[in-house]
């Protein structure tokens, strides 16, 4: 009977070891971290534009709260038939050491493409949901700002050519939606 109580204890012991082996984790751990970022963004005001959106950031994370890193994107803003690669310094807060994470992001950068890129920002707040114990997936809601320089043409028929009547700075706003994973 000792024997068999024993083997209970024991087989308890294991299962409860187990357990706590395979507990929830938090994969943001310190050291190297990236992701990639897929999206759109849905216009917004005068010069609001819907944007497809793929982007990377890699850098390091400090503590399981906090992330600092640069990246690269693509967006590729239809109504306007332009596309911008924004480079830009990348800041995440984590709020919870956790597998399940609510975050806050921010982007800030310069979009060098076609003449027309100027300043780009997008803040942003989401939640990471770890899937292994160094990978995640993210979904996230944010505000997403590229300025650009327009330039405006006036087409004159006696010259069959185009004379640039103005050119000036606006901003092209969006809601943006991301789908991330998180390495």
């Amino acid at each position: 009977n000792d024997n068999i109580s024993g083997q209970t204890r024991d087989a308890v012991l294991n299962s409860e070891s187990r357990f706590v082996e395979t507990k929830s984790y938090n994969p943001r751990t310190r050291g190297y971290r990236g992701w990639v970022e897929t999206g759109g963004a849905i216009g917004l005001g005068e010069y609001g534009s819907g944007v497809f959106s793929f982007s990377t950031s890699h850098g390091y994370q400090f503590n399981p709260y906090f992330f600092l890193g640069a990246g690269i994107g693509v967006d590729c803003h239809f109504d306007w038939e332009t596309v911008f690669m924004p480079i830009f310094a990348n800041a995440r807060a984590y709020f919870i050491d956790g597998k399940i994470s609510p975050f806050m992001d921010v982007k800030i950068g310069y979009s060098p493409v076609d003449d027309s890129g100027l300043f780009y920002f997008t803040p942003s707040v989401g939640v990471s949901f770890g899937t292994s114990k160094k990978c995640a997936v993210n979904l996230s809601i944010g505000y997403n700002l590229q300025r650009v320089m327009m330039y405006v043409y006036r087409y004159v028929p006696e010259y069959d050519h185009y004379n640039l009547l103005y050119d000036s700075r606006e901003s092209l706003h969006g809601l943006s939606f991301k789908l991330g994973f998180e390495f």
